[in-house]
């Protein structure tokens, strides 16, 4: 079976021009390589853990300040614009 994949895949980069090198490094060099990349990906899985709380509570903070901007009456509008009737910003 192990063969067959070869084969295919061989066969597939050969049709698109791909071109695969031998992988000179030794066992030990392999294993090292994985292990860095399991560290790698531990850290960017603990990374990702503790950046979804924060965007979580970023989109809760901006929507209770859009929420406040709608109930306060003259809330982002500038001196120079009431003053020419203009429209008032963040609302519909």
């Amino acid at each position: 079976m192990c063969s067959v994949i070869a084969d295919v895949t061989s066969a597939t980069n050969a049709a698109t021009g791909i071109e695969t090198k031998k992988d000179n490094r030794t066992q030990e060099e392999i294993d090292e390589d994985n292990a860095l990349a399991d560290r790698l990906s531990l850290i960017i899985e603990d990374a990702n853990e503790k950046i979804v709380p924060i965007c979580e509570m970023i989109r809760k903070v901006s929507t209770l300040l859009v929420w406040l901007l709608r109930l306060i009456p003259d809330a982002g509008v500038s001196p120079a614009h009431r003053k020419h009737g203009g429209e008032k910003r963040g609302r519909p």
